[in-house]
């Protein structure tokens, strides 16, 4: 794998690049995503602890963009630099060559295809330039709007298992898998 860490990546709409630790992105962070419920209600407890701390998150975010396996994104439209949802790889395995990948998207941004658009950048990025072999996405089974952007952009449902959210719930997740192969085949067969 190729290390490439964070790079600002341009689609038709929008504008993935690093997160910067300035105001304006903390403010778009905190009102935006860390306290809306909408975005947040379907959240890993992996992700919940330090996503509810809007500086710390950004702080923790920005000081690792020198590490060549970090990939973090701020989803901007390209009018704007408004930073409208989040992107990332994690849990990079380098041996095995492949990642967990995590979004989530401000609720007025929600229904206009912007998380698919921004997630097949973010894939072709993966699977072309840093040399990924398999991407894997953990969903809740509730979460119906997230399985379905995995799915447009061919990832498989693999299993269902189940995660303590709090100590007295769990909830399904679905792990779903997007091998570079398969996204490949994808590629060749909608061309």
């Amino acid at each position: 794998m190729k290390k490439v860490g964070t790079i600002k990546l341009h689609s038709k709409r929008l504008v993935l690049r690093a997160l910067k630790n300035d105001d304006l992105d903390l403010y778009c962070i905190y009102h935006y995503l860390d306290n809306d419920t909408r975005v947040n209600k379907y959240m890993r407890p992996i992700h919940s602890g330090i996503g509810s701390n809007s500086k710390l998150y950004l702080q923790l975010v920005t000081s690792r963009y020198e590490e060549p396996y970090f990939f973090t994104w701020g989803i901007t439209l390209k009018e704007s630099d408004i930073v409208i949802g989040t992107l990332e790889i994690y849990n990079v395995n380098k041996q095995a060559k492949q990642g967990e990948i995590g979004f989530r998207l401000a609720y007025e941004f929600w229904n206009h295809g912007y998380m698919s658009e921004a997630l097949a950048r973010v894939l072709e990025f993966a699977f072309k330039e840093v040399g990924f072999a398999m991407i894997i996405v953990h969903v809740n089974a509730k979460n119906i709007a997230a399985q379905k952007v995995a799915s447009k952009q061919g990832f498989v449902h693999i299993h269902t298992y189940e995660e303590i959210q709090t100590n007295t719930n769990t909830s399904q997740i679905l792990k779903y898998e997007l091998s570079k192969h398969t996204w490949l085949e994808r590629l060749i067969n909608n061309d």
